[in-house]
């Protein structure tokens, strides 16, 4: 469990399809965001946002940032995720 600015915790999920892990935040980070007040849905914004993943090799579906994984990258894809939150 990693710990954020806000002392909550943030979960890495894991779910395996085919030979490749999918790795996500579960939302957490979207949702945070928007509770903290944080609008993301002006188009600088989400242009930012989109910019800022793209950086990271992930990718955002519905509120979730997602990596898909091999198993040998499994670590650095893993960093992936938490470096971007």
């Amino acid at each position: 469990m990693l710990t954020q600015n806000a002392a909550d915790a943030l979960i890495t999920l894991p779910n395996i399809k085919n030979s490749t892990l999918i790795l996500t935040d579960d939302g957490y980070t979207i949702r945070y965001l928007r509770l903290s007040g944080f609008d993301i849905a002006t188009e600088k914004r989400e242009q930012r946002l989109h910019s800022i993943l793209n950086g990271f090799g992930v990718r955002l579906q519905g509120d979730e940032i997602i990596v898909e994984a091999r198993t040998e990258n499994f670590g650095n894809d893993t960093n992936k995720v938490v470096m971007v939150k």
